[in-house]
């Protein structure tokens, strides 16, 4: 680069020039872009619905008002620690699944590690594990 060109950046930013640093490595950006709220939900979506956990007459509820006051306060403190929430029901049961995806597991998977929480009808935490999606396959990571 020309000294031009290092002056002209200098100037822009209003900041002296500082030396080169290595970039942040192309999976952590992969793997923060994923980990966005959206992205972790339809991670979620997939889990649930593709993971052989739910019986095939379910349906998704996507309004937290329509879920059980206990379930209501299962998904209020979920959002208010930034995880995503995914919740479906049959005549009988309810299932509601939260979750985060974990950065240092998945960077050491090299794919998008969940954390999940499994909530039944009544609010009772059922069953907590991380989990990830290998060759179309979800299964349980052993830490």
């Amino acid at each position: 680069m020309s000294q031009v060109a290092d002056g002209i950046r200098g100037a822009r930013f209003n900041q002296p020039r500082l030396p080169y640093r290595a970039a942040v490595p192309m999976e952590t950006v992969r793997l923060r872009k994923i980990q966005q709220p959206s992205h972790v939900e339809r991670l979620l979506e997939a889990f649930a619905s593709r993971g052989d956990l739910l019986p095939k007459d379910c349906y998704q509820i996507r309004a937290s008002g329509a879920l059980s006051p206990q379930l209501q306060r299962v998904v209020e403190r979920a959002i208010q620690k930034g995880h995503v929430w995914a919740c479906w029901a049959d005549s009988y049961h309810t299932w509601l699944f939260t979750c985060e995806m974990s950065l240092p597991l998945s960077r050491e998977r090299g794919s998008p590690v969940l954390q999940v929480d499994v909530y039944d009808e009544a609010g009772e935490l059922k069953d907590a594990g991380s989990w990830v999606n290998q060759q179309g396959k979800w299964s349980r990571c052993v830490i």
